[in-house]
C-alpha cells in the first residue's frame, strides 16, 4: 500500500479509517457513527467474525435458520442500511463508502459504488459485472452484495466480497422458510454464490487479497489520510454497539409485524395455534381448537419476547414431562 502522510483530522479529500476490530457488533455501530459523527468522507475495509447481516427492514427471522444458527453460536445483527441478508465471517471482507452529498447529485447510486469493485476484478482477469440492482457477481455467481442508507446529507454505500469463504457454512445459516410468514419486510434475493478465489489465477491468501484490494482504493480514492477510530470515538461506538445492536429490540424487535401458523405434536395430537408478532413480542396467539395446553401456553407467551430461551422456559413448565429434544424442537417450531 502506499505511503500516506498522517495529516490533522479534517481533510477535504476522503480518508481511510483504520478499523483493525472484527467484532461484527462494534464495527456495524462504527459505520453509523462514522455516517451521523464524522464530517470527512470515509472509506473503510475490514474483516467479521461469522456472523448475520439483515437489512434494516427484514423479518430477521424469515431471513434465517434459527436452530442452525443457535448451534453454532453465529450472531445476527440488523444494519442500519436496507436490502438483504448477507453472511459475514471468516474469508468474507466488508467495506464502506461514506460521501457527502451535494444538491442535484444522485444520493444512492449502486452503479457508482460497483464500478472500482468490478474494475478490480476485471483487471485480476475475472468476468465481473453488475446484478440486478446492487450485487455482483463473476461468471454469473454472486460474489458482492451491496446496501445503501442515506442520512441528512451523508450517503453509505458498503458491500461484502466473497473470497474464500466457507460456502457451506453461508447456505446452511440461510437456509430458511420464507414462505412460512405473511408481513411487508422486504425479502432477500436468493442467488447461487461462488468465492473469487475459485476464480483467479494466482491463488493469493486472504490477507494478501485483502491488503491488494485495500492498496486498490487508496489509489482509486486518492487517499492521502490514513488514521485509526481515537480513544473518544471507540467508546463512544462500543456504546452503540451495547446500546443498540448488541440488543433484542434492534436485531429483531425491529423487524415489520409478522403473523404464521404453527403445528406442535407434544403428544398423539397435533396442536394448531395462529401466532402475531408485534415489535419482537407475542402480540396474538389464537388457538385453532379447544385444548386446555393450547390455552395455557396462549397465556403464558402472550406479550412475552419471542426468543428461544423465553419459549423454552414456558415450556418446560407446560410440558415438564417431555424430553429436551421435544422442547427444543417444539420452541424453534414457535418462533
Amino acid at each position: 500500500m502506499p505511503e500516506c502522510q498522517i495529516i490533522a483530522k479534517k481533510n477535504k479529500k476522503m480518508i481511510l479509517i483504520n478499523n483493525v476490530s472484527t467484532d461484527p457488533f462494534f464495527n456495524l455501530a462504527a459505520e453509523e457513527y462514522v455516517v451521523k459523527n464524522i464530517d470527512d468522507e470515509v472509506f473503510m475495509i475490514w474483516e467479521n467474525s461469522d456472523c448475520l447481516v439483515v437489512g434494516k427492514h427484514q423479518n430477521a427471522v424469515a431471513e434465517i435458520n434459527l436452530p442452525f444458527i443457535m448451534k453454532n453460536n453465529i450472531p445476527v445483527i440488523r444494519r442500519m442500511s436496507g436490502g438483504g441478508t448477507v453472511f459475514q465471517g471468516t474469508g468474507n471482507i466488508n467495506f464502506s463508502v461514506i460521501r457527502n452529498v451535494k444538491e442535484g447529485e444522485d444520493k444512492i447510486d449502486f452503479v457508482k459504488h460497483a464500478k472500482p469493485v468490478i474494475h478490480f476484478l476485471k483487471e485480476l482477469g475475472l468476468n465481473a459485472a453488475l446484478s440486478g440492482k446492487s450485487s455482483i457477481a463473476v461468471d454469473g455467481l454472486k460474489v458482492s452484495g451491496n446496501a445503501a442508507h442515506l442520512h441528512r446529507n451523508r450517503s453509505l454505500h458498503h458491500g461484502t466480497l466473497l473470497y474464500n469463504a466457507d460456502l457451506l457454512l453461508v447456505n446452511k445459516s440461510i437456509d430458511c422458510l420464507p414462505d412460512r410468514y405473511s408481513s411487508k419486510a422486504v425479502a432477500s434475493n436468493k442467488a447461487e454464490i461462488t468465492n473469487i478465489f475459485y476464480h483467479i489465477n494466482e491463488k493469493w491468501s486472504f490477507e494478501t487479497f485483502f491488503e491488494t484490494l485495500k492498496s486498490y482504493f487508496v489509489k482509486e480514492f486518492d487517499i492521502t489520510l490514513v488514521r485509526d477510530l481515537d480513544t473518544d470515538e471507540i467508546e463512544k461506538i462500543n456504546r452503540l454497539s451495547n446500546e443498540k445492536y448488541r440488543q433484542f429490540e434492534w436485531n429483531f424487535g425491529y423487524s415489520p409485524d409478522y403473523e404464521y401458523d404453527v403445528s406442535l405434536k407434544p403428544e398423539s395430537k397435533v396442536l394448531k395455534l395462529h401466532i402475531k408478532i408485534v415489535k419482537g413480542k407475542f402480540s396474538v396467539i389464537e388457538p385453532k381448537e379447544d385444548h386446555d395446553l393450547l390455552v395455557a401456553l396462549s397465556a403464558a407467551l402472550l406479550g412475552k419476547t419471542a426468543e428461544y430461551d423465553t419459549v423454552a422456559t414456558v415450556l418446560k413448565k407446560l410440558f415438564s414431562q417431555k424430553s429436551s429434544v421435544t422442547i427444543n424442537q417444539m420452541a424453534f417450531e414457535l418462533l
